[in-house]
């Protein structure tokens, strides 16, 4: 559709952008249009948000988005992302973030062991 261009944006700005409030804000436009409208490289930007952003704002929005797009969506890989935040994340916040993320995920996310 006619977002096609506007999800390029949004993916650029939530990987690139120089402020870290630009960056949250498109992480969270990316989960606003939803998986369909993002696919499979909205994913995985969201994913390398998720682990790698320097700001723990980014990061949980991030992972918030995520969560709600679903185990089937995000797929095995973003299931993995998840978890690698709850044990990694260098903020207590974010963490806690992933491990509901992680939650509201259920059993889809403990079966893809």
């Amino acid at each position: 559709g006619h977002w096609r261009g506007g999800v390029g944006t949004l993916r650029q700005a939530a990987q690139k952008d120089r402020k870290h409030n630009v960056r949250a804000s498109a992480a969270g436009a990316l989960g606003t249009l939803g998986f369909e409208a993002i696919g499979s490289e909205g994913v995985t930007v969201l994913r390398k948000a998720a682990a790698e952003d320097r700001e723990e704002s980014v990061r949980s929005k991030a992972v918030d988005v995520l969560a709600n797009f679903g185990a089937e969506a995000i797929g095995v890989e973003g299931v993995g992302t998840l978890r690698q935040v709850t044990e990694k994340d260098g903020s207590r916040r974010v963490r806690q973030v992933a491990v509901r993320a992680l939650g509201s995920l259920g059993a889809k996310a403990v079966d893809s062991e």
